[in-house]
């Protein structure tokens, strides 16, 4: 994925530079878009969907197929 924008690009720094910290982490990137990508090994998911499927009484748990 190409960023095009200095605050685009600090966002994957920071997304990359904790999963280097933290590598049995699982990293996901919330966006306003309406597909689920994989962009550097990061699971990109829609705020909606994300937040439709948030159960608080349950553990976050994340499908890793796009």
């Amino acid at each position: 994925m190409e960023t095009t924008t200095p605050k685009e690009k600090h966002i994957w720094k920071q997304k990359l530079a904790f999963k280097e910290d933290y590598p049995e982490a699982q990293a996901c990137l919330l966006y306003r878009g309406k597909e689920r990508l994989k962009i550097k090994n990061i699971l990109c998911l829609p705020c909606e969907e994300f937040l439709m499927n948030l159960k608080p009484d349950k553990p976050i748990e994340f499908d890793l197929k796009t």
